[in-house]
């Protein structure tokens, strides 16, 4: 059965969050990086110098009234990238959690190769040290530990069964126990902060989660899929038929939601507007 074990230096952990910040915030940045300055000069866009500087009127504009959202997304931003830095410095020097490798070369301290005469020697003479024996009263349990793992390599290079065993699974005693690793910190399952991390969760999966998928849904519904305003559309079917003329057709796109607030942003739009105006009239 596995066992799993939890991040206890909470390095892994980090990772974990750099890796999520990193996803987000590198999009995020390169579209707000991008739009800062939007293009001008669509295939079917006019390129004349008087469109040219309706849109640049049009984008001071929109920059005047979303400035305070922009100042937000900017220091959301900012804050962001200083604590993926944060994240990045704490797994520089953190120490991560090393699996225990049994490596019986590196216990008894010689190169891989020698024979086993050789490997007796070195496990002799290793045993005069931390044979429980020989050591003071006050070493015993160290030398006891020590002595059983000196004993268990030399045993594990010098029977054929034992060694099978560590170069198959890692070990002398044959297959283990499956380890399983998670990358959380320990106190994040912890009885006494479980309180705190459910609600941590119901706000975010109960509260912003709902709160961005709705403002996303009810944000994209408003247009159809070549970016027209649905209300704009319904005007249009319900004053076009197939018995209209390009009068009509003038009439219903001048009656679009487009072509009025809050989607007139520039006084120019509202000046080209009295013009269509008066040249609807002219026409009835």
């Amino acid at each position: 059965m596995p066992q799993f074990t939890y991040d206890e230096s909470g390095v892994y952990f980090y990772y974990f969050l750099a890796v999520v910040l990193g996803l987000v915030l590198t999009p995020t940045s390169y579209k707000w990086l991008t739009n800062w300055d939007p293009p001008f000069g669509k295939s079917n866009q006019c390129k004349c110098s008087e469109c040219y500087s309706k849109h640049k009127d049009r984008v001071r504009e929109q920059r005047r009234r979303t400035r305070g959202k922009r100042y937000i997304k900017f220091f959301a931003g900012i804050a962001g990238w200083a604590l993926l830095g944060f994240l990045v410095y704490q797994i520089q020097i953190t120490d991560a959690d090393k699996p225990d490798i049994f490596d019986p070369f590196e216990i008894l301290g010689i190169e891989r190769g020698l024979d086993a005469k050789a490997i007796k020697k070195v496990y002799r003479k290793l045993s005069l040290i931390w044979h429980p024996d020989k050591v003071a009263e006050d070493q015993k349990e160290e030398a006891n530990d020590k002595f059983a793992t000196i004993s268990k390599a030399y045993k594990t290079l010098t029977d054929d069964e034992y060694r099978e065993n560590w170069e198959n699974f890692g070990n002398p005693d044959g297959r283990q126990a499956q380890s399983l690793g998670i990358a959380l910190p320990a106190w994040i399952v912890d009885s006494h902060n479980s309180p705190y991390v459910l609600a941590v969760y119901g706000i975010l999966f109960g509260v912003l989660l709902p709160v961005i998928v709705g403002r996303w849904w009810y944000g994209t519904r408003n247009f159809t899929k070549d970016m027209i305003l649905t209300k704009s559309m319904g005007i249009i079917f319900k004053r076009l038929d197939e018995t209209n003329d390009k009068h009509d057709l003038i009439k219903a796109v001048a009656h679009a939601k487009e072509f009025q607030p809050p989607y007139v942003t520039v006084p120019k739009d509202d000046l080209e507007i009295e013009i269509l105006g008066g040249f609807l009239d002219k026409i009835e």
